[in-house]
């Protein structure tokens, strides 16, 4: 059976999210309102390494489910020590074939505002709106290949 991607084109989401940067490299900048660059995150939720990263997000406590479905999942989690907002979001292609379907995982850094205007949307949102999210700041993929080892690294945006 050919491979289904049940996220209906969300693979984009990760696509967007593979060149290693360091912290606070460009990408991770935001602008504050007099124009200054304003870094995203601290040590504890985006530190310099991807692997790190990686284990951090399971310290980052959800704030807000907003598709919860088996093979698509979008939450908003925030860090407790600076407040950094991400928008955490798995897919995995199911192909029918012996189990181990790939599985993707994308953490993208996000403005207050934009957690604020994702949670009205929560099952509504669309895969522009989720592939919006975090423009020119880079992402955190972890990907699981069927029958590969997973690897966690940065994605530009």
């Amino acid at each position: 059976m050919p491979e289904e991607n049940l996220l209906t084109g969300m693979s984009s989401a990760y696509d967007d999210c593979h060149a290693a940067s360091p912290h606070a490299a460009e990408g991770d900048r935001t602008v504050n309102p007099d124009g200054t660059p304003k870094e995203i995150g601290c040590a504890n939720c985006w530190p310099p390494s991807a692997d790190e990263a990686w284990e951090a997000r399971s310290s980052l406590p959800v704030t807000a489910e907003l598709i919860d479905e088996s093979h698509f999942h979008v939450t908003l989690r925030k860090c407790p020590a600076c407040a950094q907002s991400f928008v955490s979001i798995f897919t995995e292609t199911i192909d029918w074939v012996d189990g181990d379907d790939p599985q993707y995982w994308t953490l993208k850094p996000i403005t207050p505002a934009e957690a604020a205007d994702l949670v009205p949307q929560g099952g509504s949102l669309t895969e522009a709106s989720i592939d919006a999210l975090g423009s020119g700041r880079r992402c955190l993929q972890h990907d699981h290949p069927k029958g590969e080892e997973a690897r966690s690294y940065w994605r530009p945006r």
